[in-house]
């Protein structure tokens, strides 16, 4: 869904620059060794979505300059967290970075204001996934915005219930959009 997601934005949108993550190892098998992670490259036998994340990979390079590929993943995984955390006043934004699993949780950035979710989630998971945007920033970002593409309603409530200690939900999440 990632990859048919990032075509449409770029055929939508040319201009858009766009950062995209994820794994594409199979969906049984998503440990560090697997998936690269930890020694900075992915599986070396090609599989399903190696040859989208190249090609998603060659797209940033022309963007800004870069030289990343599968086989230094990392440091394209690297470049794209200083991108979204916007450390660096030379470089240039991502308008866009579109994740599957990673980003969603272990990742800060007080700047990120919109997470659109196309993922059914639970628990831990989807308050962590939320929480990468809910980060009070100034005046100007007192909350974040979450749009949800699936009906995650029971799940949220269910999560706040469970890790919070207030029965009140409306004291947590402000009322949805029409």
């Amino acid at each position: 869904m990632l990859v048919q997601y990032y075509k449409i934005f770029k055929e939508l949108n040319p201009k858009i620059r766009i950062g995209a993550i994820f794994t594409y190892a199979a969906n049984d098998s998503q440990d560090d060794e697997t998936t690269g992670m930890s020694n900075g490259s992915f599986v070396s036998e090609r599989v399903a979505g190696a040859d989208d994340m190249e090609d998603i990979i060659n797209d940033y390079n022309e963007m800004y300059g870069t030289s990343f590929s599968l086989q230094n993943f990392r440091a394209y995984y690297d470049d794209i967290n200083l991108r979204m955390k916007k450390k660096k006043a030379d470089m240039k934004p991502l308008d866009l970075c579109l994740v599957v699993g990673m980003f969603l949780t272990g990742f800060d950035s007080k700047k990120l204001n919109t997470l659109y979710v196309d993922k059914n989630m639970e628990y831990h998971g989807l308050l962590q996934a939320f929480s990468r945007t809910n980060r009070v920033l100034n005046e100007k970002k007192r909350f974040g915005k979450v749009v949800c593409f699936r009906d995650l309603k029971s799940k949220v409530d269910e999560s706040i219930k469970l890790f919070s200690n207030s029965n009140n939900l409306e004291d947590i999440v402000r009322p949805p959009f029409d």
